[in-house]
């Protein structure tokens, strides 16, 4: 499930239960117009222009000569919005990404006119993916559930990946790698 360009106070607002629910790979059941279905466990990827966590930039990345530091704009003080509990709650199922300036990117790699499709979506992650998996040690994660979800959407889409940008040294590369995490984190 992709929420684009949310404001924050809505996911954690009036539907954080639910949205704790889906967060954590449960069924959930919900309504949609007069009757109420459930829907299956799945990913939840949000973005916005709010920062649900606090942030600090490093100085080779800040361009200054000290780190700045980015607040989470849902913790204002004076501006409770949720509850601690909750926050909490929704903080220990989420990851944030803060992009605080424009990455560099070739013309070449901009398609022109062009829709974003699942594909460019694996193909844009895949591999930072795997690098962070590799790089952070097993006692890093709260829980092994967020790396067992991560390594499941990885193995599902390696074959998408491997038909859409590999060549063979590409494709035993990748199925080496998903093969030395599953075992790094015994599963």
């Amino acid at each position: 499930m992709v929420f684009h360009d949310i404001n924050i106070a809505t996911m954690i607002g009036a539907d954080v239960e639910r949205i704790k629910s889906l967060a954590r790979s449960e069924t959930t059941v919900v309504k949609i117009h007069s009757s109420t279905t459930t829907v299956s466990p799945m990913f939840v990827f949000y973005t916005s222009n709010e920062r649900l966590f606090k942030h600090v930039i490093p100085v080779g990345y800040s361009g200054k000569n000290f780190p700045i530091s980015c607040p989470s704009q849902v913790e204002i003080a004076g501006r409770k919005r949720v509850s601690d509990e909750n926050l909490e709650a929704v903080k220990a199922r989420f990851l944030e990404l803060y992009v605080h300036k424009t990455p560099l990117q070739s013309k070449q790699d901009l398609e022109q006119s062009g829709t974003f499709s699942r594909n460019h979506f694996i193909h844009g992650t895949f591999d930072k993916a795997l690098h962070l998996l590799e790089k952070y040690p097993v006692k890093a994660f709260h829980s092994l559930h967020l790396p067992a979800y991560v390594l499941s959407g990885l193995t599902k889409n390696a074959a998408t990946m491997e038909s859409v940008m590999c060549d063979q040294g590409c494709q035993s590369d990748h199925k080496n790698r998903l093969d030395n995490i599953k075992i790094k984190f015994g599963l």
